[in-house]
C-alpha cells in the first residue's frame, strides 16, 4: 500500500510539473506584444529592432521558473531538492530577487546546511540587526561554525566572545531562543503533545542555550571519554580550552584526518592563533591533495581575516605536494628529524638479564611438557641451567622432574657439572639439588 501512494504521488509531481511548464509556455507567448505598424520615429533615434529587444513589460520565464519549481517541491515536502532549485538560480544569475535569497536561507536553516547558508546571507542587503539575528540563528544550530565566525567577524566586528553561552538557571526560561522548524515538524509536535496524557512534564529543549561544563562534568570527560568523542562534547559545550588537547590526541591517534584539522582550525581562530592557524591549514592542505578545492579556497580566506602570515600567500599558489612540502620545510611546519647516531655497543653484567631468558625457557619448556614430550623439557632445562647457573627460576621445575622420573643418576650428573663448571653454582640452587638427592636415596637405603 506504502509503494501504491508513493507512485501516485511521483505521478502526480510528474504531471504538476508538466502543467507548470505548459501554462508558463502559453503566459510567454501572450504576454509578447507586436512591435507597431505604424510608428513614428524620432530623427536621431535609431529604429528599434523588433526581434533583439523585449518590451519592458515582458515576463522573464526563466526568473519565474525557479521560483515556481520550488513552490512545487515544498508542497510535495522535497526540502533538498527546492534548495537545490534556488541555489543554481542564484548561482546563474548574478543579480537575484531578495525574496529567492530569503527563501533559500530559510531553507538552509532547516535542512542544516550552514556551509550554504553561510554562503548566501553575504548577498543578502540586511541591515547590522538583521544580519546579527541571522548569524544567530545559523550559530543557535552550531555554535563553532567558522565560515559563520568569520562572517561576524567581518561584517559585525563582533569576535568569539560575543557569542559565548551564557549559564542559565534551571528555572529561568526566558533565555531561550525560538529555532526555526518545518511546518511538518510543529504538527508531529502538537500530535505528541495531545497524545501525552495530562500531569506529565515534557523536556522542551528544542533552540535552549546550553550552560557550560561544570568542573567535575569535564574533568569526567577528559578521563574517561575517548578522544574523537571528547571533541565533539567540548566544542558543542564551547569549551576549546580543554578541547584543543583532545584534538591534539585525536590526531594522533588518527593523522590527517581532516574533520578533526578543520575543529583544529576553529579553535585556532577563536584563539587568534595565526601560527597555529597556518600550520593547521598547511596540515589540511597536504591531507587533502587536490580535492576540495572550494573548502581550501574558503578556509585560506578565513585564515586572511584572521591576519597576515606569509604561509597565506605560498599556500594560495601550491599545486602539487612537493611545493607544499617545500613550503613546510621554509616555515618549520616539517619537524627536522635528527640523523640517526651510530649504537653503541654497552658491554655491563645485568643482574635482572637472564629473567626475560628465563621466562622464555619455562614457557617452552611447559609446552613441551603439555604435549608430554618429557624428555625434551628435561633436555632443555638442563641446558639452561648448566650455561647460567644464576638463573634460579628453572630450578624447581627440573628438580620436579627428576624427582617424579626419580632419575638419580641424571640428578647427580648435574651437580657434578654444575660444580665443575666455569660458573659457580648459587648457593640457593646447591642447596636445592642436595634436598632432593637425600630425598632420592633415602627409598633406597630403606631397600
Amino acid at each position: 500500500m506504502s509503494d501504491l501512494a508513493l507512485l501516485l504521488s511521483a505521478l502526480g509531481l510528474v504531471l504538476l510539473l508538466w502543467f507548470v511548464r505548459l501554462w508558463q509556455r502559453r503566459l510567454a507567448s501572450d504576454v509578447m506584444v507586436p512591435p507597431p505598424v505604424c510608428a513614428a520615429v524620432e530623427p536621431g533615434v535609431p529604429p528599434v529592432q523588433g526581434d533583439g529587444e523585449q518590451p519592458s513589460d515582458q515576463i522573464d520565464v526563466h526568473t519565474v521558473e525557479p521560483l515556481t519549481e520550488a513552490q512545487v517541491y515544498l508542497s510535495f515536502g522535497y526540502t533538498q531538492r527546492a534548495a537545490d532549485t534556488l541555489r543554481a538560480c542564484v548561482e546563474r544569475d548574478g543579480a537575484v530577487n531578495q525574496e529567492v535569497l530569503e527563501i533559500l536561507c530559510r531553507l538552509y536553516l532547516e535542512l542544516g546546511e550552514l556551509d550554504g547558508y553561510c554562503d548566501i546571507l553575504p548577498l543578502r542587503q540586511l541591515t547590522p540587526a538583521a544580519l546579527e539575528m541571522a548569524v544567530r540563528a545559523g550559530l543557535a544550530l552550531d555554535r563553532n561554525h567558522l565560515g559563520l565566525r568569520v562572517l561576524a567577524d567581518e561584517a559585525l566586528q563582533m569576535g568569539p566572545e560575543a557569542f559565548t553561552p551564557v549559564d542559565i538557571p534551571a528555572d529561568d526560561k526566558t533565555g531561550r531562543m525560538s529555532s526555526p522548524m518545518p511546518a511538518a515538524a510543529v504538527a508531529t509536535t502538537a500530535v505528541q503533545a495531545d497524545a501525552v496524557p495530562a500531569g506529565v512534564c515534557l523536556i522542551d529543549g528544542a533552540g535552549a542555550v546550553l550552560r557550560s561544563l561544570e568542573p567535575d562534568e569535564t574533568r569526567v570527560i577528559c578521563l574517561f571519554v575517548p578522544a574523537q568523542r571528547r571533541v565533539r562534547l567540548l566544542l558543542a559545550a564551547n569549551d576549546s580550552d580543554h578541547a584543543l588537547p583532545a584534538l591534539r590526541e585525536a590526531l594522533r591517534e588518527t593523522p590527517g584526518k581532516p574533520s578533526l584539522l578543520i575543529d583544529l582550525l576553529q579553535v585556532h581562530y577563536q584563539h587568534r592563533n595565526i601560527d597555529a592557524y597556518a600550520l593547521a591549514l598547511w596540515q589540511l592542505f597536504v591531507a587533502m591533495g587536490e580535492a576540495g578545492a572550494s573548502l581550501r579556497e574558503k578556509l585560506l580566506h578565513h585564515g586572511l581575516a584572521l591576519g597576515y602570515h606569509p604561509a597565506f600567500a605560498e599556500l594560495a599558489q601550491a599545486d602539487s605536494r612537493m611545493v607544499l612540502e617545500a613550503i613546510g620545510q621554509r616555515y618549520g611546519f616539517v619537524r627536522s628529524r635528527p640523523l640517526a647516531k651510530a649504537k653503541l655497543w654497552l658491554v655491563e653484567k645485568v643482574a635482572d638479564a637472564g629473567r626475560p631468558m628465563a621466562a622464555s625457557v619455562l614457557e617452552e619448556a611447559d609446552a613441551y611438557l603439555t604435549f608430554g614430550q618429557l624428555e625434551a623439557a628435561l633436555e632443555l632445562l638442563e641446558r639452561s641451567i648448566a650455561s647460567t647457573p644464576a638463573q634460579l627460576e628453572l630450578y624447581p621445575p627440573l628438580l620436579a622432574l627428576y624427582e617424579k622420573m626419580e632419575d638419580l643418576p641424571g640428578l647427580l650428573a648435574l651437580q657434578h657439572t654444575l660444580l665443575h663448571g666455569t660458573q659457580a653454582l648459587p648457593d640457593e640452587g646447591a642447596v636445592m639439588i642436595n634436598t632432593l638427592i637425600r630425598r632420592l636415596q633415602r627409598p633406597a637405603e630403606v631397600a
